[in-house]
């Protein structure tokens, strides 16, 4: 049943149940009022009638008063505008200014609302009931429906322009030669720089061998046309030696002048690609001419497309993978909470700590609320909202007045024939 369906009905109810109480408490008046006629007319014929008539007659004026009493709480007694009458309707203001001021002054206090919550151990009561499955696939699934509504409702340009700006940022921030000359630099300490020096001599002796035809062609060009094939194959030849035996130099004789050379040329190409303001300016002209590319641009529209699709089909299903996981992690969290009495301690302490912090900063705030949401109603709506709440125990008020008025003005009728 819809919320306001459901308050409207019980408002309904509290005012049918008030109206028949208030028929019931009219009704024994008017009883009252008839019993005392007939037995005042027949009391000189039936002297016993004088105990019911003073019955009557003391139960009519207990109800009339009672009456009189109810009555001038929420309006003015057969319309006669009599001093201190209509009570609710003429002070609501003061009426929501005192309630206010009560319920600030006696409930919003620290110590009212630190043993409030040290009672409810407020922590451990929801770590229970987030570890309990049901109750935890209930929060995933609503979380997963508002992630999937809070994608939707999105505007996909601003998202896409968002996610192209980061991106473009982050790149143009990111200094990659300098990176780049710290990872040579380290891959190329100590051994390893002649173990990449000897790898990179396999790398041209591997290279030449599988090359070779192709080498032997740019040969043939270098030389003159009327150099005999045999010759060209012995500088291939020799070009394979040349290679092999200065990779054996080389990884035989650590002191082999090429390890000074490749040392310098490594030592030379770090710190250019860590100072050099030509290849600075090299690395941002790559980057914009990069990031202007049309496949960026696309990247980054097809990221956030894809996701919002995602997190849209990851909500529609109630069996989905994300709810799942949220699911999980809820309950895993709840169980881990139940299990560190220390944790909780602390939670419990937090969370009293920000009431009362919201107690100090809007306690007076929260007291002003009541205060203008009361003087804000309308008065004779006010009156009759009010009546129907407390209208049936009223109307119990007046059943009583009536009944004890009656009893006692029978005792002292009674008391009075004895004297």
């Amino acid at each position: 049943m819809p919320t306001s369906t459901a308050s409207q009905y019980a408002e309904n109810a509290r005012l049918a149940a008030y109206r028949r109480m208030r028929r019931l408490a009219t009704g024994l008046l008017v009883l009252m009022t008839a019993v005392f006629v007939a037995a005042r007319l027949y009391e000189p014929v039936y002297p016993a009638l004088g105990f019911v008539r003073a019955f009557a007659e003391a139960a009519l004026v207990g109800g009339l008063a009672d009456w009189f009493a109810v009555t001038a709480l929420f309006r003015h007694p057969l319309g006669l505008k009599i001093p201190h009458t209509a009570i609710v309707p003429t002070r609501k203001d003061e009426i929501g200014r005192y309630l206010g001021e009560f319920i600030q002054t006696n409930f919003l206090v620290d110590e009212v609302i630190s043993e409030r919550l040290a009672n409810i151990n407020v922590a451990r009561t929801l770590a229970g009931w987030l570890s309990q499955p049901e109750n935890s696939r209930q929060i995933a699934g609503h979380l997963a429906v508002g992630l999937g509504a809070i994608a939707q409702a999105m505007n996909d340009a601003d998202i896409q322009a968002l996610i192209e700006e980061n991106v473009s940022t982050r790149v143009r921030r990111a200094r990659l030669a300098p990176l780049a000359g710290s990872i040579l630099h380290w891959f190329s300490g100590g051994e390893r720089r002649q173990n990449l020096l000897v790898a990179s001599l396999r790398l041209v002796e591997h290279l030449v061998q599988e090359n070779k035809q192709l080498i032997r062609e740019q040969i043939s060009h270098q030389t003159p046309r009327f150099t005999p094939r045999a010759v060209n194959y012995a500088i291939y030849r020799w070009l394979v030696h040349a290679v092999t035996d200065t990779r054996r130099q080389v990884e035989k004789d650590p002191q082999h002048p090429l390890h000074q050379k490749f040392d310098e040329l490594v030592d030379q190409l770090v710190d250019t690609l860590k100072n050099s303001p030509d290849i600075e300016a090299q690395e941002a002209a790559l980057k914009e001419e990069l990031l202007a590319h049309p496949a960026v641009r696309e990247f980054s529209a097809s990221l956030w497309a894809d996701l919002k699709a995602a997190l849209v089909n990851q909500a529609a299903g109630e069996e989905s993978e994300i709810q799942h996981t949220l699911q999980r992690g809820l309950s895993h969290f709840g169980q881990t909470l139940l299990s560190d009495d220390l944790l909780l301690a602390k939670i419990n302490r937090w969370i009293d700590e920000i009431v009362r912090y919201f107690l100090h900063a809007y306690g007076d705030e929260a007291a002003r609320l009541i205060e203008d949401t009361i003087a804000r109603w309308d008065a004779q709506e006010a009156s009759r909202k009010i009546e129907s709440y407390v209208g049936k125990d009223l109307q119990y008020i007046r059943i009583n007045g009536t009944l004890v008025g009656g009893i006692v003005g029978l005792v002292i009728y009674t008391v009075s024939l004895w004297l």
